[in-house]
């Protein structure tokens, strides 16, 4: 049977062992939510392009809606 000290020890060991664990948890999220707002951020510059360029070739050609 373990000693009081020993299963101190083990319960304080497991302690930091969680608080490093949340540490890597936080450190991993916010790399995902920086990569998220990236990608977002992307996709939109994306969409507006598109936007755009639908817009300035219509307004280039009002006769591209005829044909």
């Amino acid at each position: 049977m373990a000693s009081k000290a020993a299963r101190r020890h083990a319960a304080k060991r497991a302690a930091s062992a969680r608080k490093r664990n949340a540490a890597k948890r936080s450190k991993a999220a916010k790399k995902a939510a920086r990569t998220r707002k990236r990608n977002a951020a992307r996709r939109n510059m994306t969409r507006k392009k598109i936007a755009h360029a639908i817009r300035t070739e219509l307004g280039r050609y009002p006769t591209a809606l005829l044909c």
